[in-house]
């Protein structure tokens, strides 16, 4: 087959071919010529071109995340691969495997005033698991005698194409940055037999809790109020049932957000977390004190429910082996547990389960009693609020999420509908998903646009006008599905620099975060052929949402008044 010459090239995307690679974003460029010709010629990876490197950063994010395994980033020399960081650095949080792979020219013009020649090696060293430098060439074309591989350049290559994928995926996963010097010439190809490379596995047989173990713990938590934190997670089965299992002892309950896609009995998963705690009196919140709890996921979107650990300290606090030992986020941590979460909720429950009652004087307080009793209080609070709520972002946003098909794909952008999401209750979603791994705002739109090119149902991504102000050309991507759909909600602005304490009594407000933006949203569904629909009030709004998730792309703009929205959010959640 025709091939690029190159053969660094080659053998790099063999191995991670031959290691599942499935999907490749390409950026154009002049340097990485040779590893878009490799790519280009190997029908077994999907390529993606996406010309703006940070939009292809974050769909290449969203694709990994559906996906569930890397996905291939290739960019040019220059500043290009700096355009990677706001994504990767969402993918080292969010533990997202990212093969990064960056085109350079070669070492000896590096600072030497020609063109795109700065550092990239080490560039995003703080952001990934690892980096990884294939020098040029020379010197390296000695053969092998006896091997496989035809001289020690192909050696190393595969050696380093190998540890960059298994660095991606193993043990907690997350992004890996390779950078390729390539020196002239760039777009020299050839007639290449393909050859299959050597690929390194590693083997982590299952390791099972001793039951002696699970029994000494759950003699730790039989009478004690135990509290699970469940932060942003992505959906899986096998670890809702665990926690669903472990929950329905009555001394467990459980602080779900949407973000942590447990789906579970609805008595066992508290949600609408900040609604009970911004109503709760310090009485109630000492009735809630716990005494353990176990945080399970990434960060919580929920600045009240951190808080109140912080401030009603648990005796113990424990964290599992999705979070690295030194996570310490409410200042609480006493002990970390290396092990898989499914496992230890499941035999925890198992053990807990057949210790009740067997301990003389020990009985179980209803501590999920506690939060179902105090979280109905709240509910009703809020219905007496909203009963005669006027149009706002809120009573836009809960019909609009009632409307949604079941198995949706819902991406929030952060800010105000990350919150309001936080605010209903039985989201039908497949997966609920934010890039709260370092809660930017920039990449949302292209992190949902890569996920619905991986998703065979609806893919719904609800948005700020400032926050999709920063990417709206993603309407114009090749490969978008059908099933694709969007939603903005227009309040003028930053809705969210309405409602936090820290600006929203601030002159400077309106002009300087606000920042009120004028997107023309109808536009620009003409110029990239997407189906425009607008709401103004509820009717319009009912109008616009029948047969709105069937048939071609489309986009809702919700437009509502940013003060009324501002203000009912506020009665909703009162926050000194």
């Amino acid at each position: 087959m025709t091939d690029t010459a190159n053969q660094p090239c080659r053998t790099l995307v063999d191995v991670l071919a031959a290691q599942g690679l499935r999907d490749a974003v390409i950026s154009p460029g002049s340097r990485n010529t040779p590893l878009i010709v490799a790519l280009a010629a190997r029908d077994n990876i999907r390529k993606h071109v996406i010309p703006d490197e940070r939009t292809a950063a974050f769909a290449a994010l969203g694709m990994a995340l559906v996906a569930g395994k890397p996905v291939m980033l290739v960019c040019t020399s220059g500043t290009a691969l700096y355009n990677y960081a706001p994504a990767v650095a969402e993918a080292l949080y969010r533990k997202v495997p990212l093969i990064v792979v960056s085109a350079d020219r070669p070492e000896r013009w590096i600072d030497q005033d020609d063109s795109q020649t700065l550092r990239q090696h080490g560039a995003l060293a703080n952001i990934v698991k690892r980096s990884f430098n294939i020098a040029a060439t020379e010197g390296l074309s000695v053969p092998v005698k006896g091997s496989r591989f035809e001289n020690e350049q192909e050696w190393y290559v595969n050696r380093l194409a190998n540890e960059a994928w298994i660095t991606a995926v193993s043990q907690s996963p997350g992004p890996v940055h390779v950078n390729i010097q390539l020196d002239n010439p760039l777009g020299r190809t050839a007639d290449i037999i393909p050859k299959q490379q050597r690929t390194v596995t590693v083997e982590r047989p299952p390791v099972s809790i001793l039951p002696s173990y699970l029994r000494s713990l759950a003699e730790r938590i039989v009478g004690r109020k135990v509290l699970v934190v469940a932060g942003f997670m992505n959906p899986d089965n096998a670890m809702s049932r665990a926690v669903d299992a472990f929950a329905s002892l009555p001394n467990v309950a459980v602080c779900s957000e949407p973000l942590a896609n447990l789906h579970f009995h609805a008595d066992n998963g508290n949600s609408v977390i900040d609604l009970v705690l911004a109503g709760a009196s310090a009485e109630v919140k000492e009735r809630l004190r716990p005494d353990i709890v176990i945080s399970v996921g990434g960060s919580l979107v929920s600045r009240m429910l951190k808080e109140f650990i912080r401030e009603y300290e648990p005796a113990e606090l424990w964290t599992l082996g999705d979070t690295d030992a030194g996570v310490d986020c409410f200042q609480s941590l006493t002990t970390h547990f290396e092990t898989s979460p499914v496992k230890f909720f499941k035999g925890l429950a198992n053990a807990a389960s057949r210790l009740s009652g067997r301990l003389p004087g020990m009985e179980l307080p209803a501590y999920a009693g506690m939060w179902k009793e105090i979280r109905g209080e709240a509910m009703s609070r809020l219905s007496v609020k909203t009963a005669d709520a006027p149009w706002s972002d809120y009573t836009a946003l809960m019909r609009l999420f009632g409307a949604m098909p079941s198995g949706c794909n819902l991406f929030l952008s952060n800010g105000t509908p990350v919150r309001y999401a936080g605010l209903a209750v039985g989201l039908p979603t497949h997966a609920c998903h934010c890039n709260r791994g370092v809660s930017g705002i920039e990449g949302g739109n292209a992190t949902a646009a890569g996920a619905a090119m991986k998703y065979s149902g609806t893919t719904l991504l609800v948005s700020g006008d400032m926050s999709f102000g920063y990417c709206p050309q993603i309407l114009g991507l090749d490969g978008l599905p059908d099933s694709f759909r969007i939603v903005v909600v227009n309040n003028s602005g930053g809705g969210i620099f309405r409602f936090i304490a820290t600006t929203r009594d601030l002159p400077q407000r309106e002009h300087y975060f606000c920042a009120p933006t004028c997107l023309p949203l109808d536009g620009l569904c003409k110029a990239y052929g997407w189906e425009y629909r607008r709401a103004s009030d509820m009717q319009s709004l009912d109008t616009a949402l029948a047969g709105f998730f069937s048939g071609t792309k489309k986009l809702l703009e919700i437009a509502t008044d940013p003060e009324t929205s501002a203000q009912l959010l506020r009665s909703i959640l009162p926050t000194p």
